[in-house]
């Protein structure tokens, strides 16, 4: 049986969302395939657009009356990081399984509100940490779990796709105090307690 998905936003994520709804099945033997039931924007013509163009049933305006749906079993948050915790609320309060795109929330408490209302839905929920399954980030994960030593870390740094950055972090072990040039070395971006809670 499909598992009927409600997309909620239009935008950058939720294009990589629809795209990824879309293909899931080509990479991954599912038990459940997504059911691409509703795109939920807020402005109507783009929204319907956007539903058409990447394969969405149905579209809407108002996220409220698509969360509370009996016809939607995954609620997919790529919102505004600002909504996220109200929508996602509202959605474990419907029972709905919720996949939260990052930031979870814009503060610990209300991402502790979410992590409870996830404990008691009893739903599956996550937060969008799409990189986590990368088969490099696990192997790096890992060997940090076994504490097996990958090297002195010289610097990491990551852009997004649209453009904004992120500020590069560095820490040398004592590389930038001799001037010796080494190889940077792979870096985990481990899952936060709140995604492996919900």
């Amino acid at each position: 049986m499909p598992i009927r998905v409600a997309l909620l936003g239009t935008q950058s994520m939720g294009r990589a969302h629809s795209h990824a709804f879309r293909t899931v099945a080509s990479f991954f033997k599912l038990e459940a395939p997504p059911e691409m039931a509703v795109l939920c924007g807020t402005d109507p013509e783009r929204t319907k657009a956007a539903a058409a163009r990447f394969g969405w049933r149905e579209w809407s305006t108002d996220w409220k009356e698509v969360v509370a749906r009996k016809d939607i079993d995954l609620v997919d948050v790529a919102t505004p990081g600002d909504t996220h915790a109200e929508i996602s609320l509202a959605a474990l309060a419907a029972r709905k399984h919720v996949i939260c795109e990052k930031p979870l929330a814009n503060n610990a408490a209300d991402a502790k509100k979410m992590w409870e209302a996830a404990k008691k839905a009893g739903t599956v929920n996550l937060c969008a940490f799409n990189y986590r399954r990368v088969p490099a980030i696990a192997h790096a994960r890992a060997m940090i779990e076994r504490g097996t030593s990958a090297g002195s870390t010289i610097s990491a740094r990551s852009t997004s796709r649209i453009g904004s950055s992120i500020p590069t972090f560095r820490s040398c072990g004592g590389c930038e105090r001799s001037g010796r040039a080494r190889a940077p070395t792979a870096i985990s971006t481990p899952t936060s307690p709140i995604s492996r809670a919900i």
